[in-house]
Formats: C-alpha cells, structure tokens, sequence
C-alpha cells in the first residue's frame, strides 16, 4: 500500500485500531498520502499511542476531530509520557470538539515542523498551550472558538506570518489593535479578525 495517495479518512477508532495495527500502517512510507482524518466516537487511553504509531510524514496532515466527550488536552497528546511528538507533521487542524475546554501543554520540539495550525468550532475552549514552543508554525487559524478568552502567554512565535480569527468574541476585543492583547501579537505580519485585516504591515 505503499502508493496510497490523497486523503485517508478512519472513523470510530476506538474500536478499530490498536497501537501494534497502527505500527504497521507505516504512514512514514506512503508520500503520496496528504491528509489523515482521525475520528474517535469517545477518548479512548490509547489515542495518543495510536497516533504516534502511525509515524505521520513530514508533509501528512493531520485531522483530528469529533470527538464530541473530550474535555481536555493535555501534555501526552504531543511530547509527555510515551510518546514524542510528531516531529515531522507540517499540519495539524483540530475540528469539531464541542466538549473540549483546554488544550494545557504544547512540549517544546513535540512539532518542529509545524507550519500551520487551526482550531475550530470548539466552543467551550477556554485554555491554549504555549503555542511559541512551536518554533516553525507560520499560519494559525482560530475560528467558532465562543468563549476562548486570550492567548495564554506574552509572544507567539516569532515564526507566525498569518493570524486568523474568526467568530470568537472575547479573543476578537482582546486582539484588536487597542485592546489588551495587542502587544502579543502585533509582531505578526497578517493578522486577520472577522474577516478584516488590522496588521500595520
């Protein structure tokens, strides 16, 4: 299966995938496949295990998404305990995660290669990592996040070139050139709120 091209997308992996299955799927081996999209119908422990075995290419994306009980993500999705990280994935969209309140660690070389990152329709997130552990990342997109506040930390990565965010009413006030959010971000080159470009660049 080596010449597997295109998207991939695997639903219900609770109860279809195990870490020793994943192993072998060898997606490090299959460079013409762009986009996995991964559904779990509830958190399963050995999600994240599951994902590392998989061993992503550098240029897969990655799209994890309804998992409508999950309420938390934390340091084992992306560098603590077992696992390491995905070190070669370049994108990574979180999507439809209704229950999901805080995403609480991002470990510092988990994704080196990360160039994009988008987060949307998780309406109860309220917490985000130290998104500047992410030293490659150059497009972050949040959008339908309702009740995110700010961003948890005083810079972004100084490799962001696009910020974009979208229905997201606290953050969107916060962001604005005069509002208290501003010196967070305004080294960013293209900053995009609610479809209006407010960058100085």
């Amino acid at each position: 299966m080596t010449n597997l091209r295109g998207s991939l997308r695997i639903v219900k992996l609770e109860n279809a995938l195990s870490v020793e299955d994943a192993e072998e799927v060898a997606l490090y081996d299959k460079p013409y496949l762009h986009k996995l999209e991964l559904q779990w119908s509830y958190p399963c422990l050995e999600a994240v295990d599951v994902l590392e075995g998989l061993e992503p290419h550098r240029n897969l994306s990655l799209h994890v998404g309804e998992m409508d009980t999950l309420k938390k993500v934390d340091a084992w999705f992306c560098g603590g305990g077992r696992t390491k990280g995905f070190p070669k994935l370049e994108t990574l969209n979180f999507d439809r995660i209704p229950s999901l309140e805080e995403w609480t660690a991002v470990e510092e070389n988990a994704m080196s290669c990360l160039h994009r990152l988008t987060i949307v329709d998780c309406p109860n997130l309220v917490k985000l990592p130290e998104i500047s552990n992410l030293k490659s990342l150059q497009h972050f997109e949040i959008i339908l996040c309702f009740k995110l506040p700010s961003f948890s930390e005083k810079r972004l990565p100084a490799s962001l070139q696009t910020l974009v965010i979208t229905d997201c009413p606290e953050l969107s006030v916060r962001c604005q050139r005069e509002g208290i959010d501003w010196p967070q971000i305004s080294d960013v080159p293209n900053i995009w709120i609610d479809y209006k470009k407010i960058s100085m660049y």
